[in-house]
């Protein structure tokens, strides 16, 4: 999708006391999103913020990670085992 996104809509919003933005009804619409939806914000180098909506896959990939980060921080890891001491550890 390499189109412009300023060509579909130009909004005009203000951050809330908590630093949320509420996004006009436009933009939730072109961007598909629902209730509960996740979505990517960047800034590029000329300042545009860029939003693009997070798959639901992607956000079970995402928490994947950060518990396997956590528990690495944690000390949540052992030495590799074999596929056999593992399923014998699980108890399969």
């Amino acid at each position: 999708m390499n189109e412009n996104p300023s060509q579909y809509c130009t909004v005009y919003f203000i951050t809330g006391p908590k630093n949320q933005i509420t996004l006009p009804v436009e933009v939730i619409k072109k961007l598909n999103l629902r209730k509960d939806d996740s979505i990517e914000v960047d800034v590029n180098e000329n300042g545009q913020i860029i939003l693009t909506p997070v798959m639901i896959a992607e956000k079970k990939i995402i928490a994947d990670i950060k518990e396997a980060f956590d528990d690495v921080e944690n000390g949540r890891v052992s030495d590799a085992m074999s596929a056999y001491e593992i399923i014998k550890k699980l108890g399969l």
